[in-house]
């Protein structure tokens, strides 16, 4: 099911940022967001989404959709994706 953008709680712009960066920044975006918000992440590098998808299934949030361009590249400056994260209880 896809999310509507009403439905996002907070969004987060990580594009041009390394995998590490990226990670850092939605962990402290999610931090005080309760158990069933939706985070909205920006991104245009295929490997922070592969980072953040381990990161959340460790995490128990769960990744509800994602809006890819039509056709990019791996990396792509002018290209944007955006991942939906809900979040899991605390553990």
């Amino acid at each position: 099911m896809a999310v509507q953008e009403q439905q996002v709680a907070r969004f987060v712009d990580v594009r041009n940022m390394l995998c590490a960066q990226a990670l850092m920044l939605v962990m402290h975006a999610v931090r005080d967001l309760p158990a069933g918000s939706v985070l909205e992440v920006r991104y245009n590098k295929r490997n922070v989404h592969r980072d953040l998808a381990a990161w959340a299934e460790v995490m128990e949030h769960e990744i509800d959709s994602v809006d890819e361009p039509a056709s990019a590249p791996e990396e792509d400056a002018a290209a944007t994706w955006k991942l939906y994260l809900k979040v899991g209880e605390p553990t």
